[in-house]
């Protein structure tokens, strides 16, 4: 059971290295930081380097060691440099991990979007969960776990890992269902049916607005923001839907993007 990280020698990547490690104690997994290098790609512990002709692997595994070194000291981490774009070394790094972590920029609430190229290929193709952490932007520790429910299975999958999420760190989860045109009340409870919600304390909130902004308004002092890649509303064409790409540009704190079920499924045969 492992928790993969993307490390750079960036200030949004090592939070997200701080945050796998410390979300890795809470469900007792291994964590794997993962840097990326190649010839024209280098890297140094302090982002300092100078072009160098003989650059190769054993300088990407020290200039690893030196960014986990300096940012989680302490820390049990399994390092992996590989020398590959980054996307596909995360991509192939996570493929059979519980979760997969990415740093983002912090831009913040209507601000702009915060994924850079490799964050979006990540979250776009990763069979697995993908946690999205900005520089600065821990969440609010021992806020609840906000999620996004729309009956869809692929807002049940959100809602499972976010009772998980719950049950792991101590904190409650609230559970949004919002629409313009009349939220089904009886909605959440039709989604909660279909998981396990023992030892959490849980908190529905249906209302009517876009599920966007009932989203970022309920991450107001959230620890943590959960939503499926796409809805019901989703489009074949997108592979990030547009409520979830609100939601992750949007939100201060941390964001789970959760894939549906069939891309997990196919990934895992």
């Amino acid at each position: 059971m492992t928790v993969v990280v993307g490390v750079d020698e960036s200030d949004h990547a090592r939070e997200a290295l701080r945050w796998g490690v410390a979300e890795a104690s809470a469900h007792g997994r291994d964590v794997r930081a993962v840097l990326a290098w190649s010839y024209l790609d280098q890297h140094g512990p302090d982002g300092e380097v100078a072009f160098r002709a003989d650059y190769g692997q054993a300088d990407a595994e020290a200039a690893l060691d030196g960014i986990v070194d300096a940012t989680v000291a302490d820390a049990a981490v399994e390092r992996v440099a590989v020398n590959d774009l980054p996307a596909r070394a995360l991509l192939e790094a996570g493929a059979d991990a519980d979760l997969l972590v990415v740093g983002a920029r912090g831009l913040g609430r209507l601000k702009g979007t915060v994924l850079g190229s490799v964050s979006q290929q990540v979250v776009d193709h990763a069979p697995v969960p993908v946690a999205i952490i900005r520089a600065g932007g821990g969440g609010a520790t021992g806020g609840p776990v906000v999620v996004g429910v729309d009956g869809s299975d692929n807002s049940v999958a959100a809602l499972a890992f976010a009772l998980e999420e719950g049950r792991a760190h101590g904190v409650g989860v609230t559970v949004v269902h919002a629409s313009r045109l009349d939220p089904d009340p009886d909605l959440i409870g039709a989604a909660l049916d279909r998981c396990d919600t023992e030892g959490v304390a849980v908190d529905a909130v249906v209302v009517e607005e876009t599920p966007a902004t009932a989203l970022l308004d309920a991450a107001e002092g959230a620890s943590l923001v959960v939503v499926g890649s796409r809805g019901r509303g989703g489009f074949a064409q997108l592979l990030l839907g547009s409520v979830s790409r609100s939601v992750v540009n949007g939100a201060a704190g941390p964001v789970v993007v959760v894939p549906p079920p069939l891309r997990s499924h196919a990934a895992a045969g």
